[in-house]
């Protein structure tokens, strides 16, 4: 594999732009050539007054002193730094909850004994649970349990009145144990306190732990394969200069870079190893449960927990195995695929040609079609991961939480193999082939009964059963799956009873589009109930319990909107939000008014408004807010102008940028702009309700085809929502979540963790902080420019002609961008108050809160916290950052 497309396949996405540009530098080198080649056939009689050593000296110049030292080196430096120093202030912040977890193992161990100690934690760390806690541990494990809203007391609720903050801060004082004690309220007067629970509570550090060790092992790689391609650069540049700045560029590196410093470093000097010491004897000592009779098998378990985050753990025949399973899984999937497309399409073509007044029209379709709906979307977000995998957007971060590394290197190969996709799809293709053989006896029997009983219990037992008799191969893999899915649909159709996550809102907006399979459970009780030659009483025109079905979504995503609301005190753009889903039950309630009327002129006005206002809202807010498009002066931190017409600075979808200028093609930027085009015009696809006869209004095909055009469009929303999302984590360097700590953290303590045996010494951890507080703080939230402290790298200055100077262009700037405001078109001079939603909103928990200041101590682990730690402004604070959408 080629350097370049190794050192593509294993960045971290969201720090994409602190890379070395290799791919640019390899340019500038094939202008390099071409040069020397024409100056020594002398071509150019411009180059011929100037002689080889000095073309050869500019180009050292140029390449090294101005553009890899000043633009790259000290980019990747400054940033490695800044991922060093937050690491270490987390690794101290661990330090203290497992100091406070030995203080209270051992104090327990020691009443157990019968002597009695004392210990300097307060009282309330070691209050007894009663007995329904084990209940209240399992719904909060499943996030099954309910909690009430943060600011619910009117008084509190219109004193912190807001706009645009940040909206899901969820105070690590309490996290999950705020939610175990009971209201999962989250006062600045009266924190939650943990109850005693000591094996829940080394659970949650453990997964803190193993969440840092991964979060290493991205700096770890940052660091290598940066290192290696400088080094890979400059010996490219002596073989196209015929030069040896090899070894003087690495003597120079070695001396004044800490990135290379450490890279050079063997494992005991290494900070990165010594915290990933540190982290594996903690986990090895003091939380393998050392006392019980399982220790043994509790510390293999740990081991194998670590091998596997280790990169170089995923190197092996696991890899060959898990591909030749893909090939399999694929196979099986398109087979079956094929056989149910054939078999639904038949059904299809029986319902279309069929009399509009027949049982097939008026039941069947509708109720299959229903299903058909149901399995198509979730096709198509299938078909959403793939995309997002191929343009390298990191979708599982975003929606499901998951850090990029956790496989290991095959991971950042951005290997098809880990994506789950393949697995994913076998699974659904079982669900399809299944409906569509049941569908298909259905028809030809012309009846619903017994085959829709039949049907259900069988997708009742794939689904609710995890390892069912005669199950097919694979299946036990996507019992965490499955069981999520199940999770986040009962926290959707108890929606404000949860604070709010992404999976819900997502899942939440995606069942907005499926309010025509919603809608005929209602036609299917009333199949059931009545009489075969009846059954043209059931149809939307008669039944008022489908259009009550139909504004159940809609319900379900305005109580998510309040939830939000009463958690952040934020009006934007919870409350906005709101009443967007508002419309959204308003035009569902009066389309189903207007039907029941038989299509009333009287009813009519009432709906056409209702729709207009419902779909100029929604695609206003679909494009603006969730796309983040219709920009038209949107200014970056270098003040340049958005060169995207109506679209945004960076558009993942519309292929490479130019590399000398940094455009977009005009083929890519289309992308978009049909996406827009698309978005406006299926959502006022109600039109044909409004204006075309009413043999096409009340006629099955025209609802199924309208719900077809809304699940599509809802494939294509998703798409772009999701890159929205990855844009804002790339420019907030977003990269890894926090899993929640079960000890309060802001509170003083001097508790030493006497069990801990390896120590990261004061010079490194003095050297972390030192190198970090000058230098990267500012480099995150500007373009580095060329530092003019630095050292030359040539000794002398030599006049250079000047039409070497020509022809080379200049790198792009693709600054870190502090996203505070944005301005779009139509709302510029609203947008000076809005911030850019979806950057501060939906954050997850975070192990540092905001409102965290530190003092200057020194852990017994040798590590150092200065007082001057901005966390609240730390990129790497905060997770993944989602706007509350459509």
């Amino acid at each position: 594999m080629k350097f370049a497309d190794n050192l593509t396949g294993s960045q971290v996405p969201e720090w994409h732009g602190k890379y070395l540009d290799y791919k640019y530098g390899k340019k500038k080198l094939h202008q390099y050539q071409l040069k020397l080649e024409a100056f020594k056939n002398n071509s150019n009689a411009n180059l011929r007054s100037a002689s080889l050593l000095e073309v050869k000296k500019f180009f050292i110049q140029d390449f090294i002193e101005d553009w890899i030292i000043p633009s790259q080196i000290i980019k990747c430096n400054d940033f490695y730094l800044h991922l060093l120093n937050f690491a270490n202030l987390k690794l101290n912040i661990l330090n203290d909850q497992l100091a406070i977890y030995n203080s209270k193992v051992n104090f327990h161990n020691n009443i157990d004994y019968g002597t009695t100690t004392s210990t300097n934690l307060p009282d309330y760390y070691f209050h007894k649970h009663n007995n329904n806690t084990l209940i209240k541990q399992f719904l909060s494990d499943e996030k099954l349990l309910p909690s009430w809203p943060k600011n619910l007391n009117p008084i509190k609720l219109f004193s912190k009145f807001s706009m645009g903050k940040e909206t899901f801060k969820i105070n690590t004082t309490s996290n999950a144990m705020g939610a175990i004690n009971g209201s999962g309220e989250d006062d600045e007067d009266d924190e939650q306190l943990p109850i005693c629970n000591p094996n829940w509570e080394r659970k949650l550090l453990i997964n803190s732990i193993l969440n840092h060790l991964m979060y290493l092992q991205l700096i770890k790689s940052y660091r290598d394969i940066n290192v290696t391609g400088f080094r890979k650069m400059i010996k490219k540049f002596d073989k196209i200069c015929n030069t040896n700045e090899l070894p003087t560029f690495k003597s120079y590196m070695f001396k004044n870079y800490s990135i290379f410093k450490h890279s050079n470093y063997t494992e005991d000097k290494d900070p990165l190893s010594k915290m990933e010491t540190i982290l594996e004897n903690w986990l090895l000592n003091d939380l393998s449960n050392s006392n019980t009779t399982n220790a043994i098998a509790n510390k293999k378990q740990i081991n194998i927990l670590i091998r596997n985050i280790k990169l170089k753990s995923s190197i092996d025949e696991n890899i060959i195995h898990k591909n030749n399973t893909v090939i399999l899984q694929m196979f099986l999937s398109g087979l079956l695929l094929g056989v149910s497309v054939i078999l639904i399409t038949y059904t299809l073509y029986l319902s279309i040609t069929s009399n509009k007044d027949s049982h097939i029209h008026k039941a069947l379709f509708p109720i299959w079609g229903g299903c058909y709906m149901v399995l198509l979307i979730i096709l198509l977000f299938l078909f959403d991961c793939f995309i997002w995998h191929r343009f390298n957007i990191n979708y599982k971060f975003i929606i499901f939480n998951k850090i990029y590394s956790k496989n290991g290197t095959n991971s950042f190969n951005n290997d098809f193999a880990t994506t789950n996709i393949p697995e994913n799809l076998y699974f659904l293709s079982f669900l399809i082939i299944i409906t569509s053989i049941f569908s298909v006896l259905s028809f030809f029997n012309d009846s619903l009964t017994p085959y829709g009983q039949f049907y259900i219990m069988v997708i009742f037992i794939i689904i609710f059963l995890p390892n069912f008799k005669f199950a097919p191969p694979y299946f036990n893999k996507i019992i965490n799956t499955k069981k999520k899915i199940i999770i986040s649909l009962i926290r959707l159709c108890l929606s404000g009873l949860y604070p709010v996550e992404f999976i819900d809102f997502f899942l939440g907006d995606i069942v907005c589009s499926l309010t025509y399979s919603i809608a005929d459970i209602a036609l299917l009780k009333c199949i059931i109930e009545t009489r075969y030659d009846e059954t043209f009483i059931c149809s939307s025109s008669n039944l008022v319990s489908m259009g009550i079905l139909s504004c159940l979504p809609s319900y379900w995503r305005f109580m998510q909107c309040i939830r939000r609301y009463l958690d952040s005190n934020d009006w934007f753009p919870h409350l906005l939000n709101a009443v967007k889903y508002l419309f959204g039950m308003a035009y569902n309630g009066s389309l189903s008014a207007y039907r029941l009327s038989h299509h009333s002129p009287k009813r009519k006005p009432i709906f056409i408004v209702m729709a207009s206002l419902n779909s100029m809202y929604t695609s206003i807010w679909d494009i603006m807010l969730d796309w983040s498009l219709l920009q038209s002066s949107d200014l970056d931190s270098l003040n340049n102008k958005n060169k995207n017409f109506l679209l945004r600075n960076d558009l993942y979808f519309a292929g490479n940028r130019n590399w000398k200028d940094g455009s977009y093609s005009k083929w890519g930027k289309s992308v978009y702009y049909f996406a827009m085009i698309f978005d406006i015009v299926i959502r006022f696809q109600w039109i044909v309700y409004a204006i075309a006869p009413q043999t096409i209004q009340q006629s099955a095909v025209t609802s199924f085809v309208l719900a077809t055009t809304e699940v599509i469009r809802r494939f294509i929303w998703v798409i772009f929502r999701v890159e929205n999302e990855h844009v804002a984590n790339v420019q907030l360097l977003r990269v890894v979540g926090d899993s929640p700590l079960p000890y309060p953290i802001e509170m003083k303590r001097k508790v030493s963790n006497t069990n801990s045996t390896s120590q990261l010494d004061n010079e490194t951890a003095n050297e972390i902080t030192n190198n970090s507080n000058d230098s990267e703080s500012n480099s995150l939230l500007t373009n580095i420019t060329t530092n003019t402290s630095i050292k030359n790298y040539i000794s002398n200055n030599h006049k250079i002609t000047n039409e070497l100077t020509t022809s080379i262009p200049t790198p792009i700037d693709r600054p870190y961008h502090t996203i505070i405001r944005r301005k779009t078109y139509m709302m510029d001079g609203l947008s000076k108050s809005i911030p850019w939603a979806h950057t501060s909103d939906f954050q997850l928990p975070r192990i540092i809160p905001s409102n965290f200041t530190t003092t200057t101590t020194t852990t017994n682990s040798g590590l150092s916290i200065n007082n001057n730690s901005d966390l609240e402004n730390d990129p790497l604070s905060t997770t993944t950052s989602i706007n509350e959408d459509n």
